[in-house]
């Protein structure tokens, strides 16, 4: 995943928090997941395709 996106997951964790809301990081991907299920085929595909290739696999460590 690539780092924009855990920046964005903890921008989205101190949001609810504000609210009043505790959620980690598994919840919110589970609650992304459901909503992403949630869309039609044409929809879901049109997000899929803006999104930018990740490759697949993990990063090699710096050690």
């Amino acid at each position: 995943m690539p780092q924009a996106d855990y920046d964005l997951l903890k921008t989205l964790k101190a949001q609810c928090l504000k609210v009043g809301v505790e959620v980690n990081k598994g919840e919110l991907l589970h609650t992304g997941v459901q909503a992403l299920a949630s869309l039609s085929m044409p929809d879901l595909e049109a997000r899929l395709k803006a999104l930018a290739r990740v490759r697949a696999g993990r990063r090699k460590s710096k050690d």
